[in-house]
This record gives structure tokens, sequence and C-alpha cells, in this order.
């Protein structure tokens, strides 16, 4: 995210941030059409919060990896997009999220944004990100988004 204008990674509950340099990447986003209350998903007793918080040493390894070309992107994946302890809670409530997670699966790898209902996915490549949303079920809507290093109204 861009709250100094260029890519962060953010540290406890967000108020540390440290610039990271990114590798150019392309997205595959897919809202199943699923509206979901952030405020059930909380309050759900399976909500578990004890996954294990990534370091900034670990996430800039990876980075460096797929900035330099030397890693996949399913190996880095779990370091560079952390986890959603919201995800396992909505996809159980919501099926047709799982069913979106399963679809992207198959591309690469993925997790649902916030609590919910959108599934993104990293891609090696615009093409690669086209293929996880060709085709898709009508109650499905897609879309191919490029990573940016820097937000584009940073010097304005």
């Amino acid at each position: 995210f861009f709250v100094h204008g260029t890519n962060a990674f953010a540290e406890g509950r967000g108020e540390r941030l440290s610039p990271v340099a990114l590798a150019p990447a392309h997205y595959s986003v897919i809202w199943p059409q699923v509206h979901v209350s952030t405020k059930e998903i909380f309050e759900d007793p399976g909500l578990t919060r004890n996954t294990k918080a990534t370091k900034m040493s670990d996430f800039s390894a990876a980075a460096g990896l797929l900035l330099h070309g030397d890693g996949p992107a399913r190996d880095t994946a779990p370091v560079l997009f952390g986890s959603n302890d919201l995800e396992t809670v909505a996809r159980r409530r919501f099926p047709e999220i799982d069913r979106v997670a399963a679809h992207l699966a198959r591309f690469g790898p993925t997790r649902m944004t916030g609590s919910g209902s959108a599934v993104f996915m990293v891609a090696g490549s615009e093409e690669a990100a086209r293929a996880a949303v060709a085709d898709l079920p009508a109650e499905w809507v897609g879309w191919v988004v490029r990573g940016l290093t820097e937000h584009p109204l940073r010097a304005w």
C-alpha cells in the first residue's frame, strides 16, 4: 500500500512502515458478488487470530527473489502476501468465496481481500492473470490489474 506514496511493509498494527521494492506483477481479482458483513466475520467464534507474523527480513528476501527473477511465485507468495485470518471463516460461511479461491488456486497463490469477498492471485505475467479470469461463471466478476511501485498521485 502507499501511505507515503511508495510500496511499504507494515508491522505491528500497521504503525511501523518500511519502504520496499517489489517486482512488477499482475494480479487476477475475482469478486463472487457475495456481500460479507465484516462485523459478523470478526464476531465468529471460529476466528483464531493466531497466525505467525511475517518478519521484514523474510519479506525482503522473498521480494528480492521475485525482483531479480530468482524465485517462483508459489514459493515466495506465502511470505510476500502473508495470510488472512478472516479468510478461513469467510470461506466456511460463504461457499462461493471458497469456490473462487479454489478456482484461482489452479493458477497461482491466492488470498482473500480484507473480510471478503474478493479473492486475488499473483500471476507471473499478464497472460497468466488473464487466463485465470477467462470464462468465469456469470455470477463472478473478474479483473486483471497491474501492481504499482508508486502511487499515481505521489508527485501531485
